[in-house]
């Protein structure tokens, strides 16, 4: 009887270590989700004010959400070279940190500049706040994915809304959160105060193999499958205050977190000490009465276990059943319903209000939506899937009915919702697959439900079917990268040049090529589809060469011919584009030096385009190849220039020659004062470094008419020429020197 309660411990004990874990990763996944989304917001927030010139406004910004935030020990805005440009610390603002030459953030701060998610850093200890906090830093890119900034914040370590604060535990139970290079960040039976080592140095290194070796030892597993599978774990170990304890592990791969909750095996042994004396006297005193004590702790235990399982199944703040839920119990509901549709839902404009209002007021608008969609989509599986996401599993329907339930639900949904003094106005994209016709597994048609969902997010009506044509994207990528392969060899590219035009005389001071691909079996491809596809597969420098050496060769043997023909024109500067991944490749700077010997005799002035994307990797290495083409008589022109976040500060200590201004602002410069005002800053930037700035984009007189006005040196655009052959060119060039 004894061994049987021992046992009965040890299992409670891994059910409870289980559920805690999953308890816990559910509710760090939410937590870190939120303060990633909120950083992105605050960070767009920011540079949309300006912040170098509205401080005051974004300090404002800045102080607001801090108070929304109690958790949240502050802000910061950094640029892409590690300089803090806006923060609520209490910092020397005279000279603020670089986070780049701090050897405590720099390589997280590295990190956080490659990271498509928040990168959480080494917990430090605030002096300003006298306690420990945990960095995150998130990084703001533009709709191309270029990176401009890193916006950081700090969390509080025991604050009271964490899921990792001791007193949100279950009883007995401890918590560790350690990064995937081995740094604690939380540990509940580790103090900080007491133990600072365990936050300021990574664990010891025999440690670290002593968790290996055991891990190997008991479950047959490596810390590297345990964070490639997503696997949860359950182990014996030593924690860092030498308690020997049962342990469960889960690894969270898109924070990088190792996730442990732990139980001191002498807990386990203390729980034995009273049942064992308990039995004892029992079978000596209590004989019959035995049976109905262990059959009244086994109900009791029972539903323990009953409502650790509805914690780790739900949701705790809305009470729907959650992820761990659908992925268990699917199979045996879908096995009792012949078809059903699986609904996507994505609430449109949570996130904002969630952000701005604090987490508080983001969960009343929650815990309202969830009512509306227990009334609008009744008989139904309800699941939230986290954040503002929710899945539906509406039985026996098929697409008519599924969209007239769908749009029910939207229009109730528009209602307003009124929280304290605000009141809020809440939509929502529902993408739709069925069963079986558009997938017969979950994974499977979650997935379609989800890509639906985004093609939702484009209809007016914010409700999309699941059709091929959405699967055909995918495959007809996969179809542009499979004979991208050989377009050089079947000469499928062509080159095509666009003049450029001096603002004081009209005169064409130069051409950009752009090349154009038309393939046998896709046709006409834009260059904004195969390019990216062309850098992602390491095509690019093929490419770029082909490009380089058919524009000089194309634009040499026109100057010749029309100076043959007695008809003299100055040298005609060539743009060309080139890649981040041309220009940080090895080989690049040699070829072109090998190139330009080779043309040397011939007139021609090189312009290279780069993106302000070539800057944030590796500032010095980038500069380091600009200086080098400069000595070459390789000018440098900024492309693309306001879509990311450049520094002034940077932009100075490069040898640029040129900013380009991005035709997106040049097409509502007559109608958006904001757009008009940002062509004027970049311009006026321009002047005052004694840069040229070329418009890109002029398609009429009146946008002429307001550049020149600004002090635009350069155009480009419709307006004067169209992209055109180089046969085109040539008698286009002939006609404009008359």
């Amino acid at each position: 009887m004894i061994v049987l309660k021992w046992q009965h411990i040890r299992s409670q004990t891994s059910i409870e270590l289980h559920y805690a874990n999953s308890l816990v990763s559910t509710s760090t996944q939410s937590l870190l989700s939120q303060k990633e989304s909120l950083l992105r917001v605050m960070g767009e927030r920011l540079l949309e004010l300006g912040s170098l010139k509205k401080t005051q406004q974004a300090q404002l910004l800045i102080n607001e959400l801090l108070s929304r935030n109690p958790e949240l020990a502050g802000f910061g805005l950094v640029n892409t070279s590690g300089q803090l440009l806006l923060t609520s610390f209490n910092t020397n603002q005279s000279k603020p940190p670089n986070l780049l030459t701090q050897k405590d953030t720099a390589s997280t701060f590295r990190e956080a500049l490659k990271s498509e998610h928040m990168v959480i850093g080494h917990t430090y200890f605030m002096k300003a706040l006298n306690q420990w906090v945990i960095p995150l830093r998130a990084r703001i890119t533009d709709h191309k994915g270029n990176v401009y900034a890193v916006m950081t914040t700090g969390l509080k370590l025991n604050n009271n809304y964490s899921p990792w604060n001791k007193q949100n535990l279950p009883n007995n139970i401890d918590l560790s959160i350690i990064r995937d290079d081995f740094y604690r960040i939380y540990g509940s039976y580790s103090n900080p105060t007491e133990h600072p080592e365990h936050y300021n140095k990574a664990i010891p290194l025999p440690m670290i193999k002593e968790f290996s070796s055991e891990l190997k030892r008991q479950t047959g597993e490596t810390f590297k499958s345990l964070k490639k599978d997503h696997k949860v774990i359950e182990m014996l170990l030593i924690d860092s205050i030498k308690r020997r304890s049962i342990s469960v592990s889960s690894f969270n791969s898109e924070y990088k977190i190792l996730i442990t909750t732990l139980k001191p095996f002498k807990q386990l042994l203390n729980q034995m000490i009273m049942p064992v004396i308990w039995i004892l006297s029992l079978i000596i005193i209590f004989n019959i009465s035995l049976y109905f004590l262990f059959r009244n702790n086994f109900t009791l235990q029972k539903n323990s276990e009953n409502k650790l399982k509805f914690q780790a199944e739900h949701d705790q703040l809305t009470q729907l059943p959650n992820r761990y839920y659908l992925n268990r119990r699917f199979q045996s509901w879908s096995n009792r319903h012949k078809q059903y549709a699986i609904l996507f839902i994505d609430l449109n404009n949570f996130k904002t209000a969630n952000d701005l209002y604090g987490h508080s007021v983001g969960d009343k608008i929650l815990i309202e939506v969830t009512s509306r969609i227990k009334v609008a989509f009744q008989n139904s599986l309800h699941i939230r899937q986290g954040g503002d996401e929710f899945t539906i599993l509406l039985t026996n329907k098929d697409s008519i009915n599924a969209i007239d339930i769908c749009k029910q639900f939207l229009y109730t949904l528009k209602y307003p919702i009124k929280i304290n003094e605000n009141v809020f106005s809440i939509g929502a994209s529902i993408g739709i697959a069925h069963y079986p016709q558009d997938g017969t597994n979950l994974e499977e048609l979650l997935r379609k439900a989800d890509l639906t969902m985004y093609d939702a997010k484009k209809q007016t009506s914010n409700i999309s079917l699941f059709n091929t044509a959405l699967e055909d994207i995918s495959k007809h990528r996969s179809l542009i990268e499979k004979e991208l392969e050989h377009a050089i060899r079947r000469n499928e590219f062509f080159m095509v040049y666009q003049p450029q035009i001096d603002s004081r005389n009209n005169q064409i001071i130069g051409v950009e090529a752009l090349i154009r691909w038309n393939n046998k079996t896709l046709g006409t491809v834009p260059p904004d589809e195969f390019i990216t596809i062309a850098e992602s597969t390491g095509l690019i420098h093929s490419i770029g060469q082909y490009v380089i050496n058919t524009a000089i060769r194309d634009i040499q043997a026109i100057q010749k011919r029309i100076n043959k023909n007695n008809k003299s024109i100055h040298p005609i500067r060539l743009s060309i584009n080139i890649s981040v991944q041309q220009l940080l490749n090895k080989d690049f700077y040699s070829s072109i030096l090998s190139l330009i010997s080779q043309h040397d005799h011939q007139k021609i002035e090189l312009m290279f385009e780069v993106t302000e994307s070539l800057f944030i990797d590796d500032i010095e290495l980038a500069k380091s190849i600009l200086i080098q083409l400069r000595q070459h008589n390789i000018s440098i022109s900024l492309d693309d220039f306001g879509t990311g976040y450049s520094s002034l500060s940077v932009l100075t200590q490069l040898p640029i020659n040129e900013l380009k201004i991005d035709k997106s602002f040049v097409d509502d410069i007559l109608i958006d004062q904001q757009d008009l005002m940002l062509v004027q800053n970049i311009i006026s930037i321009g002047n005052s470094m004694e840069i040229l700035v070329l418009a890109e984009g002029v398609e009429n007189i009146e946008q002429v008419e307001v550049l020149k006005e600004a002090g635009c040196n350069l155009y480009q655009g419709f307006y004067f020429a169209k992209p055109m052959r180089k046969e085109d060119l040539e008698f286009f060039l002939q006609d404009f020197s008359k």
